[in-house]
């Protein structure tokens, strides 16, 4: 639930068990487990709808009171926390490796475009449609060769680092336990 007169986003979780909160399947000590796919979705999503940059954000887990046990719920907080900050080292990764990818792509595309331009300059262009043709369909080419590298260098890793953001607030945010 989002409180406006509080300026918070607030994603209210609740559980029968925290158990449910993490993946049933992954044997790593808690403050090293995978959420439950479910749950993570279920946060992107709501944190998804909001413009969460310029608000605080908190999640609370609601859980029955015989549930209660303090150092737990610490490790808790850590898991939840160490999920989402793995999950914006490995956007940080994708963004790389995009822009490794981008760079590559830049100089084959140069060197397409280069190649194009000079093969180009070499053919008599005058008299002949045909070599005219010729010329141009090697400058449209070329410059055809360099469009991928161009999107994958100025556009292809904004959504990369959109997610990468929301993660990085998601794993910022304050996790709160409450009783009922």
């Amino acid at each position: 639930m989002y409180k406006k007169k509080e300026n918070i986003i607030k994603i209210e979780l609740d559980f029968k068990d925290i158990s449910q909160l993490f993946n049933p399947f992954d044997p790593s000590k808690l403050t090293e487990k995978d959420l439950n796919n479910d749950v993570v979705d279920f946060i992107i999503s709501y944190f998804n709808e909001f413009n969460f940059l310029k608000r605080k954000t908190r999640i609370i887990i609601h859980l029955p009171k015989k549930n209660h046990s303090k150092k737990y719920y610490g490790d808790t907080k850590k898991a939840i926390s160490h999920f989402f900050e793995h999950l914006v080292k490995t956007e940080d990764k994708k963004i790389n490796e995009k822009i490794k990818k981008g760079k590559k792509e830049l100089l084959a595309g140069l060197i397409i475009l280069f190649l194009a331009l000079i093969i180009k300059g070499f053919i008599n262009l005058e008299g002949s449609i045909v070599l005219s043709l010729l010329g141009e369909g090697l400058t449209i080419g070329g410059w055809v060769a360099m469009w991928n590298p161009i999107n994958t260098l100025f556009y292809d890793w904004f959504p990369i680092k959109s997610k990468r953001k929301l993660y990085d607030r998601i794993s910022l945010s304050k996790i709160e336990f409450k009783f009922h």
